[in-house]
């Protein structure tokens, strides 16, 4: 069911981004730090009997090194970290391909994408949107649950496809910039939509479902059917994306529990595999 640009905006403004999605569309912008800092040389130290020992660095190779050398402050896990999930490139460029777009643990962000043309073989309808059978099973389920314990969640978007996420993301782009566009779209590809395995809910008689006192008790539901919040605020630095309490995304009950055990975020999971 095709979601016109003017119900993805306020919607995930009103009830899913949260205040640092809002704040994105009211003046906060994205920051890309240009690296030209030259690698450094690894120096020895002299030993007293005139020997000499090489100082221990990390073992990095050039790209990592001079991401090093732009960021001081960094771990070597953290470097290593950051290059797998490409954040030391402009937003889409020099963009990885994902090598397994049916894999339920797939990584899509702004820069990993879903083969060109890619889409998903086993869609199916559920209560009015197209999801992926895996994810719209997992949905039914945790919908089933929360009912039973009187919380009425409902579907507001599932799969996006490549041709409305290029509308909606230029109409994004032409009302508020580029920057401020991407903190919540992303391109054809780059779009965690396009893969079929995420929601967007609503809670009935609800506004924002994030600011209701049921609301861990929805996540929690989610975690053990498999979902997680795939937007939180406190790893935007990692996503590159505002908070959007009310998108779930499904990555399958075990690395959703895994996940939420380690205290992970799926950016942070990717980066270290």
């Amino acid at each position: 069911m095709r979601k016109t640009f003017v119900w993805i905006v306020i919607g995930l403004m009103v009830l899913g981004i949260g205040a640092g999605a809002f704040q994105a569309f009211r003046g906060l912008s994205g920051q890309q730090t240009g690296v030209n800092t030259a690698l450094s040389d690894t120096s020895g130290d002299t030993l007293e009997n005139g020997s000499a020992e090489t100082e221990e660095k990390p073992a990095y190779n050039t790209r990592e090194q001079v991401y090093a050398n732009a960021h001081p402050d960094f771990s070597e896990s953290e470097v290593k970290r950051d290059i797998r999930l490409g954040l030391d490139k402009p937003l889409y460029e020099e963009a990885g391909t994902v090598s397994d777009p049916d894999a339920v643990d797939v990584f899509v962000s702004k820069h990993w994408q879903l083969p060109d043309g890619y889409i998903p073989a086993d869609l199916t309808d559920m209560q009015g949107v197209r999801l992926r059978e895996p994810a719209a099973r997992a949905w039914e389920a945790l919908q089933s649950d929360l009912s039973e314990a009187g919380i009425p969640v409902y579907l507001q978007s599932g799969w996006i496809s490549a041709d409305e996420t290029e509308s909606l993301y230029s109409q994004a782009v032409e009302e508020y910039g580029q920057e401020r566009a991407d903190l919540v779209f992303a391109r054809p590809g780059f779009f965690d939509s396009n893969t079929g395995l995420s929601v967007d809910f609503g809670l009935e008689g609800v506004e924002d479902p994030a600011t209701d006192s049921r609301y861990p008790q929805i996540v929690d539901a989610a975690i053990r059917h498999g979902f997680i919040v795939r937007y939180k605020a406190d790893n935007e630095a990692l996503s590159q994306t505002a908070a959007m309490p009310v998108h779930l995304r499904y990555v399958g009950p075990k690395l959703a529990q895994e996940l939420t055990e380690t205290g992970q975020s799926f950016d942070e999971y990717y980066g270290t595999q």
